[in-house]
């Protein structure tokens, strides 16, 4: 629970750089400079929510392609390797969620 408030002062240079990186880090103003102050990775997530709808949207269809080859109507090449990639995209695309989610 954040209970405490800390207010300093700065040029105005030093406080459009901060609104700046903040904008581009998708973080408020404290957020950002409280993840900077306390030395942590500053992650921009932007666009990979994006990114992992997409990764569903392609896993769902190569999904119904291994359903369909191995009831023996379609015949695909590979597809289990295809599967087996895009699975460990996955879970690195998860990992790097969770990191910009703390």
């Amino acid at each position: 629970m954040k209970d405490r408030r800390l207010n300093f002062r700065l040029a105005q240079w030093q406080d459009e750089i901060i609104r700046t990186k903040a904008q581009e880090a998708g973080r408020s103003i404290s957020d950002y400079v409280l993840h900077c102050a306390l030395g942590k990775d500053i992650y921009n997530y932007n666009g990979l929510y994006a990114l992992a709808s997409q990764i569903k949207r392609i896993n769902n269809n190569l999904n119904q392609l291994v359903i369909l080859a191995r009831q023996g109507r379609i015949q695909v090449a590979g597809v289990e390797s295809i599967r087996e990639k895009i699975a460990e995209m996955n879970g690195t695309l998860n990992q790097e969620l969770r990191k910009a989610r703390d």
